[in-house]
Formats: structure tokens, sequence, C-alpha cells
């Protein structure tokens, strides 16, 4: 009774085991089938083939490492590659949406003061000169001292206080873009440069209004003086942005000293930016299009057309 109940259990699992490789090998068929369906291939050869791998798999281990072979159509290989491309492009727009959606914000700073910063300043400052010698042109044989006092000193205040806001609003836009990594070197220099201008006008204001702030330039009540008195400066404005300083015309007043205290700082700020970007020049970023390099010890199978 024993012998014959351990057989009777021992075929129960044969059956069993039968029947689950059965329904394994079934499933495995009607996958296959759908995916010959949409591929286009015959359905007796995809259940042939799978049906080849099954039992080829049974025989012995298969290599992981052995590459599998799609056989696509010519016809499939157009279709894939189109398919492709739609995706490219549906992706690039994707990317972008959020760019073509957003309205472009005007720039605070127009482009073409960036771009003419240093003329800009430099015609004004002449123009400022050139006010100060019609002044004294006109008033040269007149003894109203005070009002020639009073127009002189309201003509650079005017003057310097229109260059004195330009040189900001462009330093401004100049620090956002170092910190963005997008400063040109052109526009470093242009506001280098009428930052200079900028101080050699106010060493000029200071002067006019106490000609005692600076010991070495000597005025005249010539025609020329505004003239000589602004390039006087202009060379001080130079030797104290370079941090070389000037020997014979030295700040003598408090307020003059700070102003060229002021000016060697943000000298030495600009010096600083230049380092910066001689040893860390912004990275350009170039996009072009590089063949795909196979890895030489990897297989990623084969598609075949037909």
């Amino acid at each position: 009774m024993d012998l014959n109940g351990s057989n009777n259990n021992a075929q129960q699992c044969l059956l069993v085991n039968a029947r689950r490789e059965s329904d394994v090998e079934h499933s495995g068929d009607h996958q296959f089938s759908t995916l010959a369906d949409q591929l286009g291939i015959e359905e007796v050869d995809a259940i042939h083939n799978f049906s080849n791998s099954r039992s080829s798999g049974s025989a012995s281990i298969r290599n992981k490492y052995d590459p599998p072979t799609v056989v696509l159509t010519q016809e499939q290989v157009e279709t894939l590659i189109g398919t492709l491309q739609e995706t490219g492009n549906a992706l690039k727009q994707l990317t972008y949406v959020g760019r073509e959606l957003k309205p472009r914000r005007r720039p605070r700073v127009p482009r073409w003061i960036v771009s003419n910063l240093l003329i800009i300043t430099t015609v004004w400052q002449v123009l400022g000169v050139v006010a100060l010698t019609l002044l004294h042109l006109l008033t040269q044989h007149k003894r109203k001292e005070k009002s020639t006092f009073i127009w002189t000193v309201a003509i650079l205040v005017v003057v310097q206080a229109f260059n004195l806001f330009l040189v900001f609003i462009t330093s401004v836009k100049l620090t956002k873009q170092f910190m963005h990594h997008t400063l040109t070197k052109s526009f470093l220099g242009q506001s280098f440069l009428s930052l200079t201008l900028l101080f050699a006008g106010l060493y000029t204001l200071v002067y006019n209004i106490e000609h005692d702030s600076f010991d070495g330039p000597h005025s005249s009540n010539d025609i020329s003086s505004s003239s000589l008195v602004f390039a006087n400066m202009l060379y001080f404005s130079i030797s104290t942005a370079t941090l070389c300083g000037a020997g014979h015309i030295v700040p003598a007043t408090w307020y003059a000293q700070l102003l060229s205290s002021i000016q060697m700082l943000m000298s030495y700020v600009y010096f600083a930016s230049v380092l910066s970007i001689v040893v860390h020049p912004p990275k350009n970023i170039n996009f072009k299009v590089q063949k795909s390099k196979v890895h030489p010890f990897k297989t990623y199978g084969t598609v075949r057309s037909v």
C-alpha cells in the first residue's frame, strides 16, 4: 500500500510540472504572437523561433553575453527612424516651451549704452569742459565772480551727476554679468575707463569749489584754464586708477582724499575681476553631434534589415 501511494504521488507531481511547463510555453507563445503582430512578422515563424530557443535553453545554459538578432524590413526601419525623429522634435519643443511662453523682459540698460559706454562718457565730459570754457569766455570781461562761480559749479554738478548715474547703472549690470559668467572684456574695459573719466570730472568739480583741495595744479583766469584743470585731474585720476600715484598732485582735504580712496578701492576690484577672468575664463558650451562609440567589450545585439 505504501509503495502504491508513493507512486501515485510521484505521478501527480510529474503531471503538475508538465502542466506548468505547458502553461508557461503557451503564455510565451501568446506573448510572441502579439509581438509578431506588432512587428509584422509571421506568427508561425515567431512561435517556431521561440520554441527553438526554449528547447535549446533547456538543453544547455544560454550564454548571457550572446547578442540577440532582430529582423526588420526596410519599411519598418524607415518607420522607426521617423518615429525617433518625431520624438526628438517633441522633446526639443518641451525643452524650450518655458522660454517660448515666458515673455521677454526689456533690458533695464539699453544695449547701445552698454556698447558705447566709453564714447558717451568721453563726449559728455568734453561737453562739460566746452561749457566751462564758453562760460569763462563770456564772463571774462565782467567782474561778477560770484555768478561765474555758481554757474561753473552748476554745470559741473549736472555733468557729473548724469555721468555718475550712467556709470552706476552700468556697474550694476557689470556685477550681474560677472556673477553669471557672461561678462565680456570689451564691456569691462569700457567700464574701467569710464570710471576713470568720471573721477577726473569729480576731481575737477572739487577743485573748482575749493582750489586748496589739491596741492599741485595751478589755475589761471585765461580761457584754457578749464581744459588745463581737467587735463591735470585726468592725469591724477589715471595714476590713482592704476594704483601708481602722482607725486606732484596730492589731495589736501578730507573729501578729496575720500574720493581718491574710493577710486583706489574700485580699481582694485576691477583688477581682481580681470584676474579672475584670466585665471577662470567663462566656458563656452558648443553643441555638436558626435558619433557614438561602441564599447569594445560590450555587445548590444544586432539589427538586420530584410
